[in-house]
Protein backbone atom coordinates (compact mmCIF):
# COMPACT_ATOMS: atom_id res chain seq x y z
CA UNK A 1 0.00 0.00 0.00
CA UNK A 2 3.00 2.55 1.07
CA UNK A 3 6.71 2.55 0.88
CA UNK A 4 9.45 4.68 1.37
CA UNK A 5 12.49 4.45 -1.02
CA UNK A 6 15.72 4.43 0.48
CA UNK A 7 16.72 7.26 -1.67
CA UNK A 8 14.28 9.48 -0.39
CA UNK A 9 15.99 9.32 3.23
CA UNK A 10 17.84 12.17 4.37
CA UNK A 11 19.69 11.71 7.37
CA UNK A 12 20.99 14.54 10.05
CA UNK A 13 23.03 14.37 12.96
CA UNK A 14 22.07 16.50 16.42
CA UNK A 15 23.49 17.06 19.76
CA UNK A 16 21.43 13.42 20.91
CA UNK A 17 21.58 11.22 17.94
CA UNK A 18 21.06 10.72 14.24
CA UNK A 19 17.35 12.43 12.93
CA UNK A 20 15.78 11.72 9.56
CA UNK A 21 13.21 12.70 6.82
CA UNK A 22 11.83 10.37 4.58
CA UNK A 23 9.01 10.60 1.75
CA UNK A 24 6.01 7.97 2.05
CA UNK A 25 5.04 6.97 -1.59
CA UNK A 26 2.29 5.04 -2.48
CA UNK A 27 2.97 1.48 -4.00
CA UNK A 28 2.48 1.62 -7.81
CA UNK A 29 1.45 5.32 -8.36
CA UNK A 30 5.04 6.77 -6.45
CA UNK A 31 2.30 9.95 -5.56
CA UNK A 32 4.02 11.38 -2.61
CA UNK A 33 1.72 11.02 0.70
CA UNK A 34 3.77 12.85 3.15
CA UNK A 35 6.94 12.82 5.51
CA UNK A 36 8.67 10.43 7.86
CA UNK A 37 10.26 11.93 10.53
CA UNK A 38 12.19 11.86 13.35
CA UNK A 39 14.10 14.45 15.50
CA UNK A 40 16.81 12.47 16.87
CA UNK A 41 16.21 12.57 20.39
CA UNK A 42 14.79 9.29 21.42
CA UNK A 43 11.55 10.78 20.58
CA UNK A 44 8.73 8.66 18.14
CA UNK A 45 8.79 8.59 14.71
CA UNK A 46 5.78 11.00 13.09
CA UNK A 47 4.02 11.60 9.91
CA UNK A 48 3.61 14.80 8.35
CA UNK A 49 0.73 14.09 5.91
CA UNK A 50 0.49 15.73 2.73
CA UNK A 51 -3.32 16.16 3.09
CA UNK A 52 -6.08 15.02 6.07
CA UNK A 53 -7.33 12.57 3.41
CA UNK A 54 -4.02 11.07 3.52
CA UNK A 55 -3.35 11.05 7.32
CA UNK A 56 -6.98 9.31 7.67
CA UNK A 57 -5.98 6.45 4.73
CA UNK A 58 -2.86 5.86 7.20
CA UNK A 59 -4.98 6.19 10.27
CA UNK A 60 -7.35 3.59 9.33
CA UNK A 61 -4.45 1.70 7.65
CA UNK A 62 -2.53 1.53 10.96
CA UNK A 63 -5.53 0.14 12.92
CA UNK A 64 -6.23 -2.34 10.70
CA UNK A 65 -3.18 -3.81 11.20
CA UNK A 66 -3.73 -3.55 15.11
CA UNK A 67 -1.20 -0.74 15.23
CA UNK A 68 -0.70 3.11 15.28
CA UNK A 69 1.42 5.29 12.76
CA UNK A 70 4.25 6.08 14.68
CA UNK A 71 5.13 1.96 15.22
CA UNK A 72 3.88 1.69 11.10
CA UNK A 73 5.99 4.30 9.86
CA UNK A 74 8.97 2.55 12.27
CA UNK A 75 8.57 -0.27 10.34
CA UNK A 76 8.16 0.92 6.88
CA UNK A 77 11.57 2.92 7.65
CA UNK A 78 13.18 -0.39 8.27
CA UNK A 79 12.24 -2.27 5.41
CA UNK A 80 13.49 0.94 3.22
CA UNK A 81 16.83 0.60 5.58
CA UNK A 82 17.56 -2.77 5.00
CA UNK A 83 17.40 -3.52 8.55
CA UNK A 84 15.24 -6.51 10.13
CA UNK A 85 12.49 -5.09 11.50
CA UNK A 86 11.78 -4.27 15.29
CA UNK A 87 8.00 -5.38 14.68
CA UNK A 88 8.14 -8.68 12.82
CA UNK A 89 4.94 -9.23 13.19
CA UNK A 90 3.82 -6.43 11.58
CA UNK A 91 6.67 -6.50 8.99
CA UNK A 92 4.93 -9.85 8.02
CA UNK A 93 1.34 -8.19 7.74
CA UNK A 94 3.04 -5.76 5.32
CA UNK A 95 4.27 -8.33 3.23
CA UNK A 96 1.10 -9.89 3.14
CA UNK A 97 -0.96 -7.17 2.54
Amino acid sequence: MFYIRKRSIKYFETSRGIAYTAHLLEKGSDVHLGMVENRGNGGMTTFDAANPHVYNVVKVFAEKLGTNEASLMECYMDLAEGQEPNNKELATKLANY
